[in-house]
């Protein structure tokens, strides 16, 4: 196998030249969506070469990511962690405490609602006081649904634009001779 072959071609999303355990150099393919990897092995030996290897592996990541989409951007922002206990994404209960200029302390408390950080929006605070527990938290919810209904796209960071939706199906899988054809072109 020549050096001439392998270059920073194989660089691509999802695509990487290796050499795993027990293995013949290849390329292994690695996509997430939705927190499930889906994880594929492409050797030089079994596929006939390097080029039909990076075919094969190109078109089966792009199988899958036109088969497995990513999470939009309001799936991803409404997920409720793991240490959340209002039962709601982006919605806490707080209490505010300040010192008066007479030195009195005062508290007031708040369910508040943040807003995902990709929106340019201000935290909603709603007072207890004025609304009552169940009433304010209701309000905070709602002001909650209403920020993540702003986000629109997909989460898909470090992915590029072209795989976020899916590879494009019109898009045909060239070889790498080809690219590699190309490039000499452009710097002849």
């Amino acid at each position: 196998m020549s050096d001439e072959i392998i270059g920073s071609e194989h660089a691509m999303y999802g695509i990487r030249l290796m050499i795993q355990k027990g293995r013949d150099l290849g390329y292994h393919v690695k996509i997430e969506r939705r927190n499930i990897n889906y994880t594929q092995w492409f050797g030089f030996a079994l596929h006939g070469g390097q080029a039909e290897a990076l075919v094969a592996a190109r078109a089966w990541r792009d199988a899958q990511t036109r088969q497995h989409k990513p999470l939009t951007k309001q799936e991803f922002v409404s997920q409720i962690r793991c240490n959340n206990s209002s039962g709601a994404a982006g919605v806490i209960r707080t209490t505010r405490r300040s010192k008066k200029r007479s030195g009195q302390f005062w508290s007031a408390d708040y369910w508040i609602a943040r807003p995902p950080r990709s929106i340019k929006v201000s935290a909603c605070y709603f007072s207890i006081s004025r609304y009552g527990e169940e009433g304010a938290k209701a309000l905070a919810v709602e002001a909650r649904r209403a920020m993540e209904a702003l986000c629109s796209g997909y989460h898909a960071p470090h992915v590029p634009v072209a795989f976020q939706l899916g590879a494009a199906e019109e898009a045909p899988v060239s070889d790498l001779a080809e690219d590699r054809a190309e490039s000499r072109r452009a710097t002849d």
